[in-house]
């Protein structure tokens, strides 16, 4: 299901009857892992609004609101790098106003540094983890963040 959704084919059969899936078996008790719902609800919010409905129809609200409190709890759980620290300070020296950890799009988000002057455009800071070993090609997790602020607005920078 994750990775139809990084493949952008929300529209397959295949996905229909992962989500039908993920519904019947929840209907029958089955434990969801906490990696597994944070996955849920990334797919959730970049499902295409017609598609929206049916997701949520399959989940259920209660899981869905469960998945929405583990993704709070987790996305919004602030780690800032030395690297992090020294954009911020670069960013001081050269007057560039900016808030660190901005909680955005409705709390969904911690953006690593937001330039307030600037609408919506943001820098995030993306050390070593965001990448395949030896290469700058993003990872699954930072091209979801990257979908997620593009869907909210957000032009974010990516500063490796």
């Amino acid at each position: 299901l994750w990775a139809l959704t990084l493949l952008e084919k929300f529209d397959s059969r295949l996905m229909a009857a992962l989500w039908r899936k993920i519904g019947a078996e929840l209907d029958r008790g089955e434990a969801v892992t906490k990696e597994g719902m944070h996955q849920i609800y990334q797919c959730w919010l970049l499902q295409p609004a017609e598609r929206a409905a049916a997701v949520e129809a399959a989940l259920g609200p209660e899981l869905l609101a469960a998945c929405h409190d583990l993704w709070c709890q987790v996305a919004l759980r602030p780690v800032m790098s030395q690297f992090h620290l020294d954009v911020a300070r670069a960013l001081n020296e050269l007057g560039v106003e900016h808030e660190i950890e901005k909680r955005s799009a409705g709390g969904l988000f911690s953006l690593d540094i937001a330039l307030t002057r600037e609408d919506h455009v943001c820098i995030q800071v993306d050390g070593p983890h965001h990448f395949a070993t030896n290469t700058l090609a993003p990872l699954g997790m930072t091209v979801v963040r990257d979908r997620l602020l593009r869907r909210y607005g957000w032009r974010g920078i990516s500063l490796p």
